[in-house]
């Protein structure tokens, strides 16, 4: 079979969670997940397979039409998260547009959300839910033979008008059974990042899954796996095969298991591997001794999530931190000499603007390299979710109207019981401005750019910012 993945054009995502000027110039990055599903098809099928990385050269749904009809696939396979579903689907209806006959399969994160009636679209003929890397590939060999695809755990359709179901998936044990990912199936020497001074940038992943229980965490899976240090070196290796300067490590927490850390860093520093790379944790999974090997080992800059300034606000989210982990965490970053990033969430339960200011207090205190704000969004599948409509904030299930009916003006519900969209969205604007018009930062910003693509990048963030209301 000849089959294509598709990243769709991101032209209508719902983003009420995080201002425009950061959704849209953010750089470019490479669709992973995607990735790993062709790699493993690859190395164990005789099927042709072809990634389409629409924001990779900014095509629209037109020119990804004309693609899908000049490739002429048998089936192709489409990502989407919840947010970006109306252009999952609309490609879905393009493809079937060009190309009646060809099969329509829907993966990603959002098929674990109402999947009943995302398979009710009749653009889409299958859709596929949680770690497909190997089931995908045992679904596209039964379609081809044409034996019963209701033996794929995961899988719904269509039959005689009926959804049917062939039961849950279930998660990958053993993740160093999987292929390390082809990224010369796209350009990736076109991957970039606005925070990265090294070019090309790429993504990875070195385990999935989070056992902790924030309230408004929708991910796809709570039980930990990690892959080995090795097999995480091996990957690293091929990156700099290729002349890839920047890895940045999505892993929720990547330092949950200190040893295998500790054994990544030591392997980065006996091969003498010339990149940089940033990681993303918890404040109370990193120790000083830690932070100053990641430093020796290139890692420059590390990710946290804080969400607030204030402590009931982090036990109502269930953060299971407190604000000294916060300091010291950040405190001992600094000294190892990493730059660090502090993610916040404004509009939580029981937040006012005094619970606000809390946070823009803590801010200058900690005193981030870089902040990243948004509005907190209750998502389907969450606790959060659940407590909106308990509290009497919903009276309809607008996510389960939105998957019944996508359209592009839709606009997710916030949690406004204490603070109105409207205001949320003045706050969400004026804590950018205040973090970023920091004159001091802003100086610091401007002598430590070390390329004019980089200065641009950032300057057409900073201008907008600027002119937002």
């Amino acid at each position: 079979m000849r089959i294509l993945l598709l990243q769709p054009p991101m032209l209508n995502v719902v983003k009420v969670m995080e201002p425009n000027f950061v959704h849209d110039n953010v750089g470019k990055q490479p669709p992973m997940g995607l990735f790993n599903l062709a790699t493993y098809l690859e190395q164990n099928s005789n099927h042709e397979v072809t990634v389409l990385d629409s924001q990779l050269d900014n095509l629209d749904h037109n020119n990804c039409g004309k693609y899908v009809f000049s490739y002429k696939p048998d089936l192709v396979g489409v990502t989407a998260t919840t947010m970006t579903f109306y252009d999952a689907l609309f490609s879905a209806k393009t493809v079937k547009k060009v190309l009646p006959e060809c099969k329509v399969i829907l993966g990603g994160p959002h098929t674990s959300v109402y999947p009943q009636e995302t398979i009710k679209h009749e653009e889409i003929d299958y859709l596929l839910e949680g770690e497909a890397d190997i089931a995908f590939t045992d679904f596209v060999n039964k379609l081809e033979a044409g034996e019963k695809i209701e033996e794929i755990p995961g899988l719904y359709y269509l039959e005689n008008g009926n959804v049917t179901y062939t039961g849950k998936s279930t998660y990958i044990k053993d993740l160093n059974a999987l292929p390390i990912p082809n990224r010369r199936l796209t350009d990736y020497t076109k991957y970039c990042s606005i925070l990265s001074k090294r070019r090309p940038s790429t993504n990875m992943m070195t385990s999935r899954g989070c056992p902790f229980k924030c309230i408004f965490c929708n991910r796809m899976g709570k039980t930990f796996r990690m892959r080995s240090a090795e097999n995480i070196l091996s990957e690293i290796r091929n990156c700099m095969e290729l002349g890839i300067q920047d890895i940045a490590v999505f892993d929720d927490s990547f330092t949950l298991n200190r040893q295998r850390v500790v054994d990544i860093c030591n392997g980065i520093i006996k091969e003498g591997f010339d990149f940089t790379w940033n990681i993303r944790t918890r404040v109370d999974n990193v120790d000083e001794e830690l932070l100053k090997l990641l430093k020796k080992a290139n890692c420059v800059r590390v990710h946290y999530g804080i969400e607030s300034g204030n402590p009931n606000i982090l036990k109502i989210l269930n953060k299971q931190i407190n604000l000294d982990d916060v300091k010291h965490a950040f405190q001992m970053t600094h000294k190892a000499g990493m730059e660090t990033y502090a993610y916040i969430m404004i509009g939580s339960p029981e937040e006012h603007e005094d619970e606000i200011e809390d946070t823009m207090r803590l801010l200058k205190q900690i005193r981030p390299d870089y902040a990243g704000f948004s509005i907190l969004t209750p998502m389907p599948n969450t606790e959060l979710y659940d407590m909106a409509f308990e509290n009497g904030l919903y009276d309809k299930t607008h996510w389960l109207e939105y998957v019944r009916k996508p359209s592009p003006t839709f606009e997710a519900l916030v949690w406004d019981k204490e603070i109105n969209q409207k205001r949320l969205n003045k706050h969400l604007i004026k804590a950018y401005k205040r973090f970023y018009g920091n004159p001091l930062r802003l100086f610091k910003r401007a002598i430590s750019v070390r390329s004019f693509k980089e200065f641009a990048m950032k300057s057409k963030v900073a201008v907008k910012m600027f002119l937002s209301r």
